[in-house]
């Protein structure tokens, strides 16, 4: 057996192991990314089913791993916030505040 280390026994593999979950969460990540953004993609063609959705759920996941997804989501989202300004009125656009907290007196 190991030495105890100073919050327990040390693994000589724990790095390695370590490791490898690490590449194997960033490889599943990145498959559904790109999964999401396939079917996303098939489903543009399906008459009445967005397929944006899922492509932009795909991109914000892919956003996590790759500069390139990170500035397609900004520009994205920009153009919805041109877009929302050009289609809604000023005054439907201001965030409404939450009502006013009543003091219980009693």
């Amino acid at each position: 057996m190991s030495e105890p280390g100073p919050v327990g026994p040390s693994f000589p593999d724990q790095s390695i192991t370590t490791r490898v979950l690490r590449q194997v969460r960033r490889f599943l990540l990145v498959l559904f990314g790109f999964t999401l953004i396939f079917f996303g993609f098939l489903l543009g063609f399906v008459p009445g089913i967005p397929g944006w959705p899922l492509g932009l759920l795909g991109l914000s996941i892919l956003a996590g791993e790759y500069v390139w997804a990170r500035r397609i989501l900004k520009r994205v989202s920009e153009g919805a916030s041109r877009l929302r300004d050009a289609v809604l009125p000023r005054w439907a656009r201001r965030r409404r505040r939450p009502p006013e907290a009543k003091p219980v007196t009693g």
